[in-house]
């Protein structure tokens, strides 16, 4: 099964539920650049059965704004379904862990994402029953 999702969607949502301004634009296939108090790419890394691992560098100056921004978000927001890991230079965002998606990812996963034209594009593929 095919979702599309419009980047514009992310970002209103973003905005109601967590009053943050993230400017969101597809720039790869596989990328995604978020802006916050600065910018970075996020990089495709790996999709698990309920997670999706995306992966980040960054030069000096911009990784300790990010672990700043990082800790003025985490006072700011508590938003459980993201793992920011600044050491490993990854964010993940755990599936499970938003209320929305729970009934969903109990019979299917994601099989594949890519982001084009302003749209985040999810491949849905269905469980198997063990």
């Amino acid at each position: 099964m095919r979702l599309e999702i419009s980047i514009n969607e992310v970002k209103e949502v973003i905005q109601n539920y967590y009053h943050l301004h993230v400017g969101i634009k597809n720039v790869g296939e596989d990328k995604i650049k978020l802006s916050y108090y600065g910018s970075i790419i996020l990089s495709l890394k790996e999709i698990k059965a309920e997670e999706v691992v995306f992966s980040y560098e960054v030069n000096g100056f911009v990784e300790l704004m990010a672990k700043g921004v990082h800790y003025f978000l985490k006072e700011k927001v508590e938003f459980d379904p993201l793992e920011w890991n600044t050491d490993a230079k990854e964010v993940t965002f755990d599936l499970k862990k938003i209320k929305e998606l729970r009934e969903v990812i109990n019979f299917l996963y994601i099989s594949e994402i890519h982001f084009a034209d302003e749209i985040i594009l999810l491949e849905l593929s269905v469980k198997n029953k063990d």
